[in-house]
């Protein structure tokens, strides 16, 4: 009986995908000018289909998004107290290792590609706490 049940959860997941690929290779064709779907009737003419990645167009919107919080993310992050507060925040609003080096870049930082995200979330919270705070110390400031 389990079997059965394995067999026709494949066999709906094989027809939903079908219906997919039906339902792009129909848009596909709607979307030919009048003089391509024409040709189409013709037998001396013959149909290929490529298959390619979309192209996302929120990525290019993305990419100032990134660099606008960026800038966002710097500014409140040299207003914090302590490492600690700075690395919540960071973790908090950063998702991506992405959007983690636009922020390093940003401010300087090396970036390489043997770097892990954490690592340069804590490479960013040194530039920006750490410096402060290694800079009080020095001076003898312990109270701000």
């Amino acid at each position: 009986m389990n079997l059965k049940h394995t067999s026709r959860s494949k066999m709906n997941d094989i027809t939903r995908a079908q219906r997919l690929i039906i339902k792009q290779l129909l848009e596909a064709v709607q979307s030919l000018p009048n003089e391509e779907f024409e040709k189409l009737s013709n037998d001396s003419y013959l149909l290929e289909i490529k298959v390619t990645r979309k192209k996302c167009l929120r990525n290019v919107a993305h990419k100032s998004d990134t660099k606008a919080l960026s800038t966002e993310i710097i500014d409140v992050m040299e207003r914090f107290q302590s490492r600690e507060e700075a690395m919540v925040y960071l973790s908090e609003n950063i998702g991506t290792r992405k959007e983690i080096e636009v922020v390093a870049r940003k401010l300087d930082i090396p970036v390489s590609q043997q770097d892990k995200a954490e690592t340069l979330k804590e490479k960013i919270v040194e530039a920006t706490v750490g410096a402060r705070l290694r800079s009080l110390a020095i001076k003898g400031d312990t109270a701000s």
